[in-house]
């Protein structure tokens, strides 16, 4: 296979399709030109070349009143005495032109600190398109009256060039120096090291409960998303925050809206991990920012830099209105939006750059909180008006033999059309992860070839997907980097994206057309017998289905049996599973519930328990499944309910929340709960990083927010008699 390299940054792309099958917008991940910028290599001296290292260096000049400049990495000293240097240019660049226009020049040394964008606006980019310095703004003017790069960089020479040598492509030209600055002592960034994307080796990421040491990913996501990507959705996220206040005090346009709404989506964890599909996100909405004439992007360093607990409070507004963005997603879908749900989105991420106190903040994601709860209810009016009211079903881990599907995610809507396309095709269907609750739905479970539910929680998949001889669609997270062993039975939809799969977009109208995937499953076969499988307690079934609906039908039932002390005390016990040990306290936890008690439970942290035979209280099991995460409005109206009917308040209830969380959307119930005033909620495995001690502290005296323990502990002090 012959090799493409990038002209603009010597990328050389070794993936494992061919160049010609790459899609028609794939853009470099080095320095993000278009597919067209790469040309084949031709001559093995090329990779010698590439071998040679060099410094990386912006070159300014100017010619009247108009500056520009472009990356360069062949320049040298030639004498001190006088001082002098040579350098090269390709005579394609503008600036090649004002060289030799000028004969002065600015030359900024760059240090291992340079931001990507730095390298789209004076590499990627051409000077006789756009103005470079509106784009890239940390600049000053030396006493030559040209800019340089005031930033990213640890010295800068000025000059006058007394000669040119032609060198075909290219002019060397000699200069004599004539002012320096000595900026900095950080370390120059080597073109080698640019290549290798070592700039990018330095990441910051503490959205999730995994995050590397308990503090942030700094080298590498441990869930697997490289520097480039975390950095290509930093950049993102400014892009959305400056549409935001474009938008800002205009009438809402549903373009600007969705555009941050799947932004938001795309960067929730384990979402998109295509650096390439980011980016060309991030050029929408920066499309869309510039035609509204909103201002320049903050640059992504300034997102968790500043004062620790404003950082702590904004960023949970971040992550909270990335969770929400999921649900607002879903709603919409099903044709349900709302424009105090939108104009919010603008609210929020316009405030992320305003100035607050530290009560102003909370005010804020208290406000959040109530903007979530209105979003997770228009979710749930949409499932319900679509799919109808979830009644309980018992659901088999069971696999039958002959070709078969996976999916996973939460989106109902995919799963819908997918049933509706392999009717009567021979393939059955098995949901995955949060997809179990879809088996409650009437308008789902009509359909005889959705047939049970395959594995456990999103963290098992790499184990349960080895060798699987079914192909598995990701309709939301979570998706992990995939195994070898099933790599090319991968399929991704809607806003979930992973490099090298396979992707199935929407048409205009919304539809998909999953014929590749039903076709590739007919091919694999599925198993040549019926296989039985088990959750992770042994048990071969499941119940799902309890909704919010089922349960307050049955609340006289409900009601009488905590009057007569059958029922002594309710557990809400739910949220995000994961991979760290310490989430076996949930499963303990369970076991070691009195028999008199009731365990509700939503979204995927069931699966530590979900199948234990737990035993009955009246006509009900005493582990009731209610759904997925943002089902967690139905039981936040359950326990409304129970409270008005035993004329009490939500925290008075004999009622305890243990909340496991892992991902921005528990972020967002979680704000969601406080709003409410609900106290005492119980939260683990560990506390999110990016809540500072000051504003753990905050939380622990307003809401009784409490790190879990041990099992033992904590059920002691939940039920003391």
């Amino acid at each position: 296979m012959s090799k493409h390299v990038c002209i603009i940054c010597g990328y050389a792309y070794d993936g494992a399709l061919s160049f010609d099958e790459l899609p028609s917008d794939y853009v470099c991940p080095i320095c993000g030109v278009n597919k067209d910028k790469f040309d084949v290599l031709a001559h093995d001296f090329k990779e010698a070349f590439l071998k040679i290292d060099y410094g990386l260096y912006v070159i300014t000049s100017k010619d009247g009143d108009r500056d520009n400049g472009c990356v360069i990495d062949a320049l040298m000293q030639l004498t001190d005495n006088p001082p002098s240097v040579a350098f090269s240019i390709n005579k394609g660049n503008m600036t090649h032109q004002f060289l030799k226009n000028s004969k002065e020049f600015n030359i900024s040394i760059l240090t291992k600190a340079a931001p990507k964008e730095l390298f789209r606006t004076f590499s990627a980019k051409s000077g006789r398109d756009f103005n470079k310095f509106e784009e890239f703004t940390d600049t000053k003017r030396s006493k030559n009256g040209i800019l340089y790069i005031s930033k990213y960089c640890n010295a800068r020479l000025s000059g006058k060039i007394f000669d040119e040598i032609d060198a075909g492509t290219h002019t060397l030209f000699r200069g004599e120096i004539t002012e320096t600055e000595d900026i900095n002592n950080m370390d120059t960034l080597t073109y080698s090291e640019y290549r290798s994307e070592a700039k990018y080796k330095q990441m910051f990421c503490f959205q999730c409960q995994q995050t590397a040491k308990g503090s942030g990913c700094t080298m590498s996501g441990v869930c697997g998303k490289k520097p480039d990507t975390a950095h290509e959705q930093d950049v993102l996220t400014c892009e959305m925050i400056s549409l935001a206040k474009a938008v800002q005090g205009k009438t809402l346009g549903l373009v600007a809206i969705d555009l941050i709404v799947d932004g938001l989506f795309s960067t929730v964890t384990n979402v998109n991990f295509d650096t390439a599909k980011v980016s060309a996100l991030t050029g929408e909405i920066r499309y869309e920012r510039k035609r509204l004439g909103g201002s320049e992007a903050i640059k992504p360093d300034e997102l968790f830099s500043g004062d620790k607990d404003i950082v702590s409070l904004r960023s949970t507004l971040l992550f909270g209105l990335r969770g929400m963005a999921a649900y607002a997603h879903h709603a919409r879908i099903l044709g349900k939006r709302s424009e105090r749900v939108d104009s919010w989105f603008v609210k929020g991420m316009a405030s992320l750059v305003e100035s607050h106190t530290i009560g102003e903040w909370l005010a804020l994601l208290m406000e959040f909180g109530g903007i979530n709860l209105d979003c997770m209810a228009l979710l749930e009016s949409a499932n319900i008006s679509t799919y109808g009211n979830p009644s309980p079903t018992s659901v088999s881990f069971g696999v039958e033999k002959g070709p078969f599907i996976v999916i996973t995610g939460h989106d109902l809507h995919d799963l819908q059309m997918l049933l509706e396309q392999t009717d009567g095709r021979g393939v059955n269907i098995y949901t995955h992860g949060e997809m179990l609750p879809a088996h409650g739905y009437p308008a789902l479970k009509k359909y005889k070839h959705l047939k049970g539910h395959y594995g456990t929680a999103w963290q098992n998949q790499q184990n349960e997907f080895k060798n699987l001889p079914a192909p598995i669609i990701w309709t939301t997270n979570c998706i992990m980097p995939p195994k070898e062993s099933y790599a090319d039975r991968v399929y991704t939809t809607s806003v979930v994206e992973y490099p090298n799969t396979k992707h199935i977009p929407a048409s205009k109208t919304g539809n998909k057309d999953f014929s590749s995937l039903i076709a590739h499953a007919i091919a694999l076969g599925g198993f040549s017998e019926d296989k039985t499988f088990t959750g992770l307690n042994g048990g071969t079934e499941t119940i799902t289905g309890f909704g919010k609906q089922t349960i307050l039908d049955n609340a006289g039932t409900i009601i009488d049996a905590v009057k007569a002390k059958a029922i002594k005390h309710f557990f809400l016990v739910g949220g995000c599973d994961g991979a760290q040990p310490g989430r076996s306290y949930y499963t303990e936890f369970v076991k070691q519930t009195p028999k008199d008690t009731v365990v509700l439970t939503l979204a995927c942290g069931k699966f530590r328990f979900n199948d234990i035979n737990a035993g009955t209280i009246g006509p009900f099991p005493r582990i009731l499944d209610m759904g997925q995460c943002n089902d967690a409005y139905g039981a936040v109206q359950v326990a409304i309910a129970l409270a008005g009917a035993f004329n009490c308040g939500v925290n008075d209830l004999p009622l305890t929340l243990v909340l496991s969380w892992y991902e921005q959307k528990a972020v967002c119930i979680l704000l969601t709960l406080l709003s409410l005033g609900i106290k005492n909620i119980f939260i683990g495995p560990s506390l999110p990083a990016f809540i500072s001690p000051n504003v753990l502290n905050v939380l622990v005296e307003k809401f009784s927010l409490t790190p879990i323990s041990s099992p033992e502990a904590d059920l002691k002090k939940i039920l003391p008699n």
